[in-house]
């Protein structure tokens, strides 16, 4: 996640912290963990059974998507379900989750730009303050993904069968 530790370098006099789930410390530029300091805390990785705790408590979640366009990161569809502000990092047009994100009240979608990094930084900067805990309004959620709801689902498994 080089590009978002990139962004978030860039975000000046914020009252906020990143956390990072899973990840390697070894794996990340060492140059952007230095510059961010005790902003960036990176966790080992979380049994499955903590992660809605940790999702609840944070201000909002980033979801990095895949290198494909046809492959869904599982996790996009409990961060719609946790309501609360999402950003989305892409390298790819056509990205998945941004299409689905698309009717997504409160995220912001990023695609990687090094041309355009200051810019995206201030476009970080600003959803950050803007939205800070925020929690999407559930009858929102509920009707832009009644597809996805469990019962939907059922119902239309059971009519192709």
């Amino acid at each position: 996640p080089t590009f978002m530790l990139k962004l978030f370098c860039m975000i000046k006099d914020e009252d906020w912290t990143l956390h990072i789930y899973g990840a390697d410390r070894s794996a990340l530029d060492e140059q952007y963990v230095n510059l961010l300091g005790n902003k960036l805390v990176i966790h080992d990785a979380v049994p499955r059974s903590d992660i809605p705790n940790i999702l609840k408590e944070a201000s909002f979640l980033i979801n990095i998507s895949n290198v494909t366009t046809i492959q869904l990161p599982s996790k996009i569809l409990d961060y719609i379900g946790f309501r609360k502000p999402i950003i989305n990092l892409t390298t790819v047009k056509n990205d998945i989750c941004e299409q689905l994100l698309e009717r997504y009240p409160v995220k912001l979608l990023i695609m990687e730009n090094t041309e355009n990094e200051k810019f995206l930084a201030g476009k970080l900067q600003l959803f950050i303050q803007q939205y800070n805990n925020h929690i999407c309004d559930k009858n929102i959620i509920e009707a832009n993904y009644k597809e996805l709801t469990v019962k939907r689902i059922y119902e239309k498994f059971i009519v192709e069968l």
